[in-house]
This record gives C-alpha cells, structure tokens and sequence, in this order.
C-alpha cells in the first residue's frame, strides 16, 4: 500500500512534464532548444526526464529526501548532467549552524566516500519540526500500521503452509476404543490426505470415526476483519500522502460525480505541492 501511493504520486508528476522559462518584461515565456530545456530532456546517458522525475518524487516521497548532482559532463551534448543520488548512500554534514554543508556520498562497495559541495548539489528536504539538520520520513509515521499488516499477512502466510485448511481440533469421546501408535499414526496420515497443497484429497471431507468430532477454534477472514484491516491500510497510507482513497482504488463510496471531482482536486491538492517544490 506504501508501494502503491507513492507510485501513485511519482507516476503522475512524472507524466506532467517539466519545461523550462524566462521572464520577458514581466511575463513567462516559455523557452524551446536552449540548454536548460536540452539538460532536462535528457539530464544524462540513461535517463529520460520522466525517469529523472519520477526517481526524484519516489525519493522524496519515502525518505522526504532527494539529491540531484548537477555537474559539468563534456560527453552530454549540452555539456551539463543532472544525476539523481539515493538518499541512503548521502551523509549530510554540517561544519557550523551558518555554513553551507558538505554531502558524503557513498555506494554499498565504496571504501571511502566522494564529497561535493552544495554548489554541486539539489537538495530536495522536508521539514522536521525542532531540528533543521535532519529529516523524517512520512513512512516512520506509517510504521505501527505497516507492521500490524505485516505480521497479519505472515500470520495467513503461516497457516496456509501449515496446511490449516479446516482450522479444526479433532476430538474422541471418553468411552472411545484405546489407539496405540499405529492407529494415531493411520488417523493422522489420512488427516493429511485432506490437507495441504500435495494432499490426495485436499478440499474434501474425512470421514471420522469411534464418534470422533471436529470443532472449529480458528476464526473466519470476515472474524479476524482481514478486508476490513487492509482498506484501512490503504485508507492510512493514502491518508499521510494527502492522497484521496478514491485515487488508489478505495471505491467503497465512488461514483462518477466524485470521482470527476477528485481528479480535478488531484492537481491542487496532492500533485500541487510536489509541482511547486519542483
């Protein structure tokens, strides 16, 4: 659901485009074929400027951090290149409160660190509230509820491959004849049969014996409220990124006079920031 919102949001900044403009006598023109707009057409060897932007609202949306490291390169035609950094291989570093800083950045295999300065550097920052030297991820925020889901769906998981399809305890009446090994042994190897993705007769019923009875102590999807948990996954996901559900496939309460609606709110509301910042 993380996945899905912050595609959401990357996917559509990206389609809108970016163009580059100057000011003439107090009006915006827009510019064709100078260097700016060639840089942001192709901003390096492999990318595109979809891809550019694209890379850089994914990174911001999770880490509410960005780097583009923009540096002369002879082998570009236009003799610049914008090239985005992770935000896991940069370590910000600070001399002073006042002083520009200076960024380390270091791939998993480096031995030691490439330093530019902020000359070389976009940063793309959120805001943290108290603290202007470091970031929080909206994704920090979504932790306890990304957590519940994960350890729900490791849970299913779990009792799908343990083969618990009936969620049943088998009971014997107290006067029932007295199993030895071999019987216990016989009853168990036909309870497998039932069961599991290789089981000869998974899906069907066994037939019990010796008044034997199957009584349910699992719960239900609809008991344990599995559908229910997980739009509320989206709904919170979709909540921290100002996303409308509707836009992500909540449509419990879509029809197509809202739905119109939220599309044009989408540009104002969600995508409007990014595209400003931008």
């Amino acid at each position: 659901h993380l996945r899905t919102v912050i595609d959401f949001l990357a996917r559509n900044v990206a389609q809108i485009g970016m163009h580059a403009y100057t000011t003439r006598g107090g009006a915006a023109e827009r510019l064709h074929g100078d260097m700016l707009s060639q840089v942001l057409n192709r901003p390096n060897h492999t990318m595109t400027q979809y891809d550019l932007l694209y890379s850089l609202v994914g990174d911001y949306a999770l880490y509410q951090r960005a780097f583009w490291l923009v540096v002369p390169d002879l082998t570009m035609g236009t003799g610049w290149r914008i090239q985005p950094i992770p935000p896991v291989w940069v370590t910000v570093q600070y001399s002073n409160a006042f002083d520009p800083p200076k960024y380390h950045i270091s791939a998993p295999d480096d031995r030691s660190p490439v330093v530019f300065t902020s000359d070389e550097i976009i940063e793309f920052k959120g805001w943290v509230p108290g603290d202007t030297m470091s970031v929080s991820s909206p994704a920090e925020t979504l932790r306890l509820t990304l957590e519940e889901q994960h350890h729900a769906r490791v849970y299913r998981k779990q009792v799908w491959r343990n083969s618990g399809r009936f969620g049943l305890v088998f009971t014997r009446p107290n006067d029932a004849p007295k199993w030895d090994n071999n019987g216990r042994r016989r009853f168990m190897e036909m309870v497998r049969e039932f069961v599991g993705d290789r089981g000869a007769r998974a899906g069907d019923g066994p037939i019990l014996e010796d008044g034997m009875d199957a009584k349910r102590l699992g719960f239900s999807s609809a008991d344990e409220e599995w559908a229910e948990s997980t739009k509320l996954s989206l709904a919170t996901c979709a909540q921290v990124y100002h996303v409308n559900p509707t836009m992500v496939g909540l449509l419990d309460n879509a029809n197509f006079a809202n739905v119109r609606e939220f599309r044009r709110s989408l540009y104002g509301y969600t995508l409007g920031p990014y595209i400003r910042m931008i």
